[in-house]
């Protein structure tokens, strides 16, 4: 499959950049949303970790996550004290 990258991601006009990395590898991902681009003109939200596709990402930085994978790693987190200092919350969740 031949992806060109845009430059500006079609569905929140974020900025997109390669995505090096499983399981993705190489194809653009946009660095607000998450959504990737998996042939010219076609963006979806896909999962990093189970693949689901879905209407949102969630997580830190570039959302990459759907919903229950999201809810797993801040249980895993908080579990075992992976927490931010100012806010208590799970890493992948705090905003500082």
């Amino acid at each position: 499959m031949c992806v060109t990258m845009s430059e500006r991601c079609p569905l929140c006009d974020g900025r997109v950049l390669p995505k090096a990395g499983r399981p993705h590898d190489g194809l653009p991902r946009c660095q607000r949303c998450g959504a990737i681009e998996i042939e010219p003109s076609t963006w979806v939200y896909e999962c990093e970790k189970c693949r689901k596709r879905g209407t949102e990402l969630h997580g830190y930085m570039v959302p990459h996550l759907c919903q229950e994978c999201f809810e797993r790693v801040v249980k895993f987190q908080t579990a075992s004290g992976l927490t931010c200092p100012q806010c208590g919350k799970a890493r992948i969740a705090c905003p500082h």
